[in-house]
């Protein structure tokens, strides 16, 4: 790629503490922000560490510290760190590293902000290392400041870029040089804005509505892309924090990682299970024809998402996949957390859904009923009064 006439356009669609490293020229922040990282595209050690010692420098230098924890890929590993096993609390952000870029990003999109979450970013590497073919910036550089651009984007909130500075949109020749003389940051006003939202970070709300947490574990057998599964759980999990519920997703597993969701840890009877899966591998489990999903066990809060079932209902409604499997995902996690098979006349728990239904989902309007909101937070209430008996 040619950097004289291409730039970069780093993803805002929406997709992770206090460093240690010294930084000369800045005070030591008195503000601070944890993010976990998950390696998924195997950058070298080496190239790793510098990239959060740009991003470092660059938070350091809007007067916020981060602290980064490099998270394990493997439940083996996941024994040596548990803090990665538990639900992102607040002031934290998770950001992956993934190796190729998703189907429907331009050709020179660096990564993604998924804002609808507020927590979850993603930079796809192979971008990472076009630009530094160039030759202009090194590679832990370019990914140092794309990391930093993407949080920014979770932190600031923000749907469009600016015109200078690293929250620009389109990378020039430069961007590029500027960011490997170390002068690509974030302006005065970003850097404030950046502060505030870390300092809203590290108030943890009072009322206790806002800090009821489920697990899930998603078991993506059928490999649905990276890009449409978390849009689909982000879906899912707008749809439960207007209950008052958050979701921390334990994603990427499949169908051989029957035993993943331990962790190297006693297993929670309170998380949940959701398998997506082909009709196909469910025969004889008592499906109903055209169900999108199903509740495996509730004892064992384990549910099967039918994801060709969701395609064919998606084809028939013309609307993307990812939105009725999200909405599929929280019916189900709904059936588990009320321990219930009833349906309802309207909203989440509907036994089948319309186009304007689909259409409400994905405007944030499809929600569950006072009644049901309820008895979910009721049912929230009682495990977590459970797991401390």
């Amino acid at each position: 790629m040619e950097a004289r006439s291409k730039k970069t356009l780093l993803g805002s669609w929406f997709l992770l503490g206090l460093s240690v490293t010294p930084h000369a020229g800045a005070a030591e922040p008195k503000l601070g922000i944890t993010v976990q990282v998950y390696n998924w595209a195997h950058v070298a050690p080496g190239t790793l560490t510098a990239a959060e010692g740009e991003g470092t420098r660059i938070f350091r230098e809007a007067g916020v510290g981060v602290l980064w924890l490099n998270c394990p890929l493997s439940p083996s590993e996941a024994k040596e760190s548990p803090i990665c096993a538990e639900p992102c609390p607040w002031g934290r952000f998770v950001l992956r590293i993934v190796s190729d870029v998703p189907a429907g990003f331009g050709k020179t999109s660096l990564g993604v902000a998924l804002r609808d979450t507020g927590i979850y970013a993603s930079v796809f590497y192979r971008r990472v290392d076009e630009f530094a073919k160039e030759g202009i910036a090194t590679h832990s550089q370019i990914l140092g400041h794309a990391m930093a651009h993407e949080i920014g984007h979770l932190l600031l909130g923000l749907r469009g870029h600016a015109s200078f500075g690293i929250m620009r949109g389109q990378w020039s020749v430069q961007d590029l040089r500027s960011a490997s003389m170390g002068a690509m940051l974030f302006s005065s006003k970003e850097s404030a804005l950046i502060r505030d939202a870390a300092t809203q970070e590290l108030e943890i709300p009072a009322n206790p509505k806002t800090t009821l947490w489920v697990t899930v574990y998603v078991f993506n057998s059928v490999q649905l892309s990276p890009r449409d599964l978390i849009k689909a759980e982000t879906l899912a999990a707008r749809i439960f924090e207007k209950v008052g519920i958050r979701i921390a997703w334990k994603a990427g597993l499949t169908a051989g990682d029957v035993d993943a969701p331990s962790i190297g840890e006693k297993w929670n009877p309170a998380n949940l299970q959701l398998r997506i899966r082909k009709s196909s591998t469910v025969q004889g489990a008592g499906v109903t024809s055209e169900a999108m999903g199903f509740c495996l066990t509730m004892e064992k809060n384990d549910a099967v998402i039918l994801f060709d079932e969701i395609e064919n209902r998606a084809a028939m409604l013309n609307v993307a996949p990812a939105i009725p499997l999200g909405v599929t995902m929280a019916h189900e996690m709904g059936h588990l957390l009320l321990q219930s098979a009833t349906h309802s006349l309207t909203g989440v728990m509907k036994a089948r859904w319309l186009a304007e239904d689909l259409v409400a989902a994905e405007r944030g309007d499809l929600t569950f009923s006072q009644e049901e909101s309820r008895s979910l937070r009721n049912g929230m209430l009682r495990r977590i009064a459970a797991q401390t008996r």
